[in-house]
């Protein structure tokens, strides 16, 4: 993995999400974990500190010290996400430069529905929500 990777992972704080944060921390990346509950948040940094505590780098102080950071953010409010991305600062490296809204997807549909469409293709419409 690239070491200048940062990583957002919504719903980082258990599950499929705090292992995938676990894993990309392990591999050298910035980790975001992100979620809805606070509480929960500060429970999986500090599993993720004690797991991986020099690539962390927890040494340090301040709440994006190191290499792992955790906001809340909910994942149904579009504007928690968007201020969440802006926030970590990777936002622009989106290929649209903002998260994707509904009509997107919407468009994508209509394309794939459309009388001119030729089978067989596969439409990667990531970003509608970006989910890892």
């Amino acid at each position: 993995m690239n070491a200048d990777a940062t990583i957002v992972v919504i719903g980082g704080s258990s599950g499929i999400g705090l292992a995938v944060a676990r894993r990309s921390l392990a591999d050298g990346a910035a980790v975001v974990i992100a979620g809805r509950s606070q509480h929960r948040l500060d429970a999986a940094r500090a599993e993720l500190a004690r797991a991986e505590p020099a690539r962390a780098g927890l040494a340090r102080t301040g709440a994006d010290a190191g290499r792992l950071s955790a906001y809340p953010a909910d994942i149904g409010d579009l504007a928690q996400v968007t201020r969440l991305f802006e926030r970590v600062g990777t936002l622009s490296r989106l290929p649209a430069g903002r998260l994707g809204r509904p009509g997107d997807i919407a468009n994508a549909v209509a394309f794939l529905i459309a009388d001119d469409f030729v089978t067989g293709t596969v439409l990667h419409a990531e970003g509608a929500q970006i989910l890892v």
